[in-house]
């Protein structure tokens, strides 16, 4: 072989030495900085649930408070427990938590949103129901479906 070609061979040995050195560089990098991202990811995360316990405490602990008055056989007023748990709403909502549908609203059925209350009801889309109970969702995800009923039955049957 020509010193020429030993040179131009040489060279390229060298070339693609730096180039796997920069390519274990570069994934080095990018793993520290998935790590990174994760760490941060996760520390949002751990922010926003302590956010979430620290607002929803206070109601939580009052209503408990109401239930060992009742299992004390205390008088518990139902008003009392009603507006705690429309503070621990308002927090929830506060934080994503969407309330879907109002009680007693007439809405034409829709099974991505609804759910018949009743084996006896089987309506088809578009049809009227009634909200008997609403539903909730997060972040655009129906986490249980508006229960309806017969618009023409009374509330509580």
């Amino acid at each position: 072989m020509e010193p020429e070609q030993q040179n131009e061979i040489q060279t390229l040995r060298l070339a693609l030495r730096e180039r796997d050195q920069t390519i274990g560089q570069l994934k080095h990098a990018l793993e520290r900085e998935r790590n990174d991202v994760s760490e941060q990811v996760s520390e949002s995360v751990q922010t926003s649930m302590e956010r979430l316990f620290d607002e929803a405490a206070v109601p939580i602990i009052q209503i408990l408070m109401q239930d060992y008055f009742l299992q004390e056989g205390k008088a518990v007023k139902s008003h009392d427990v009603i507006r705690l748990a429309k503070r621990l709403i308002k927090t929830l909502e506060e934080n994503g938590l969407t309330i879907e549908g109002t009680i007693g609203e007439t809405v034409f059925f829709d099974s991505n949103y609804h759910k018949p209350l009743s084996m006896n009801l089987s309506p088809t889309t578009g049809e009227s129901v009634m909200v008997r109970l609403v539903g909730v969702s997060y972040q655009g995800k129906i986490l249980c479906k508006i229960g309806v009923n017969n618009p023409t039955l009374e509330m509580g049957r």
